[in-house]
């Protein structure tokens, strides 16, 4: 996840080794369109997005895992490139993004989950460096950035062995390499009070997760950047869905693909209670997607 965008999302990558990059419009809703490929056919990545490119970090393809950082441009219609590598080859991670840098965070390798905060340059292509720790092992969660405070937040997800579900809030500074620390939880009710596969738009203020598992949750949460606060239920998908791309606008959230749906883009507004609506399809059937935004 990034910051915000103002004409187009994005959608890459898929489980099934896909290399499909698929843009749609942010001022008018309607179909994706197929715009590039990624170098090498994968999905489960994380994603970043700085001013003028969309970074598309790690991911498995098959049951291949790897380490390397795409980017793509923004101002034209083209393929991406290689831009470096992360320090491990990491699947099932989160994004964030900061005006300068990019962060892979959590995760898994071929082997086990994670913990590391990395990050990456958006100017130079030196690749990663490990810069931080989550407060545990983790993998399938949320990220959010918080440009404006200088904080990436990380929600939900799994942890293992033993396997479990988290409901955890987390927050580390862009500012310093330090670790994160627990700042609020998901909302305690039934099935959604733990969830993984979600994915995490965000206004400028609040973070949002959408959907996820277990049992295809539909419903959208939002927590506030400013104070250390639990999260609220804000609105619901159309339908209960999991691993789709999330991106945001200046004024909605979006959602795309999925492992349910698999083609549908849908939007909801940040500043109301108002459930997603269907705007649109990718150009392929795609779960496990990645997202980024301009």
């Amino acid at each position: 996840a990034a910051y915000q965008g103002t004409q187009y999302g994005y959608a890459c990558g898929a489980y099934a080794a896909s290399d499909v990059i698929d843009k749609f419009s942010y001022t008018s809703d309607g179909n994706a369109t197929d715009v590039g490929n990624l170098t090498i056919a994968r999905g489960i990545s994380q994603g970043n997005s700085s001013s003028t490119y969309g970074h598309v970090s790690g991911g498995r393809g098959g049951s291949t895992y790897y380490n390397t950082i795409d980017r793509f441009p923004f101002a034209s219609d083209t393929n991406a490139s290689d831009w470096g590598d992360l320090t491990d080859v990491i699947a099932y991670g989160t994004g964030c993004s900061d005006v300068d840098y990019g962060y892979t965070v959590g995760g898994r390798n071929a082997s086990i989950y994670v913990d590391v905060i990395q990050r990456f340059q958006f100017s130079s292509n030196a690749g990663a460096s490990d810069v931080g720790d989550l407060t545990a092992n983790r993998q399938a969660m949320t990220g959010h950035s918080d440009q404006g405070n200088s904080y990436g937040f990380v929600a939900g997800g799994e942890t293992g062995p033993p396997w479990a579900e988290l409901n955890i809030i987390e927050r580390f500074a862009f500012a310093s390499s330090s670790n994160s620390s627990d700042v609020g939880d998901l909302i305690a009710a039934n099935s959604n009070q733990f969830r993984n596969w979600s994915i995490g738009p965000n206004s400028s203020s609040y973070g949002f997760t959408i959907g996820g598992n277990p049992n295809s949750i539909n419903n959208i949460q939002r927590f506030a950047f400013a104070s250390s606060a639990n999260a609220t239920d804000w609105a619901d998908l159309s339908t209960g869905n999991y691993g789709q791309a999330g991106s945001s606008s200046e004024t909605n959230g979006y959602a795309a693909g999925g492992a349910v749906t698999n083609t549908t883009i849908e939007k909801f507004p940040f500043a109301s209670q108002t459930n997603a609506t269907d705007i649109g399809n990718l150009s392929v059937n795609r779960g496990y997607t990645e997202g980024n935004q301009y």
